[in-house]
């Protein structure tokens, strides 16, 4: 294996010389590459659908590079699985929610397009991606059944009630009356400590390589 990513890194090499004047590999998952340009536009598409600067330390950057690494694994999965395409009208919806609570009117959106150097494609394609991960957590990892009292209440007492927002008015709501709440984030957290189980494991099963050189 380790033969095959030099070998791949030397066929490689002519492109990448001249002092980095051309893309330079980042990671590689399996025989998929990730470039610092993808970590790069990863910051940046991230930064703009969080309405923040965007951050380009080497550990931002490692990190960026570590979700682009997971997004190949699920992509990867989605495509053996068959799993479908959401329509576009779901996108359309999540951009529009988008231009309401950050980017209000169309001059501000392209405003923000210019600012973080990303096109208006490359977003709807993030909240493409974004959607599908949603629908591949849900159709895979989230449980059959409901929580049980005891999940409820255990997860009532030591987050809910501890993690209420202190801008909201008034007390965290009762246990009865937060119910129905309370089942779909337990049952979201279930699913998404199913989605780190399967990734540890495929991690596991799969040559993945991450180049130190590029967050320098």
């Amino acid at each position: 294996m380790r033969k095959n990513a030099a070998t791949l890194l030397l066929l490689l090499a002519p492109a990448f010389a001249a002092a980095e004047i051309v893309d330079r590999i980042a990671a590689i998952v399996g025989s998929s590459i990730i470039t610092s340009s993808d970590v790069m536009k990863q910051i940046r598409l991230t930064a703009l659908l969080n309405g923040v600067a965007p951050d380009y330390s080497p550990a931002a950057r490692r990190e960026a590079a570590q979700r682009l690494v997971e997004q190949t694994l699920i992509r990867k999965e989605i495509a053996s699985a068959g799993s479908g395409t959401p329509a576009p009208a779901a996108i359309d919806q999540q951009l529009l929610k988008l231009l309401e609570t950050r980017y209000p009117t169309e001059a501000t959106y392209q405003a923000a397009l210019q600012k973080y150097d990303v096109s208006d494609e490359e977003v709807k394609a993030q909240l493409l991606w974004q959607t599908q991960l949603v629908h591949f957590v849900d159709l895979r990892f989230r449980p059959a059944l409901p929580p049980s009292d005891a999940e409820l209440h255990d997860y009532y007492e030591n987050t809910f009630v501890p993690d209420w927002p202190s801008d909201h008015e008034g007390k965290p709501p009762a246990f009865d009356a937060a119910r129905d709440e309370l089942e779909q984030e337990v049952m979201a957290q279930l699913a998404n400590n199913a989605l780190d189980r399967w990734l540890g494991q495929t991690r596991t099963q799969t040559r993945i390589r991450l180049m130190p050189e590029a967050f320098k």
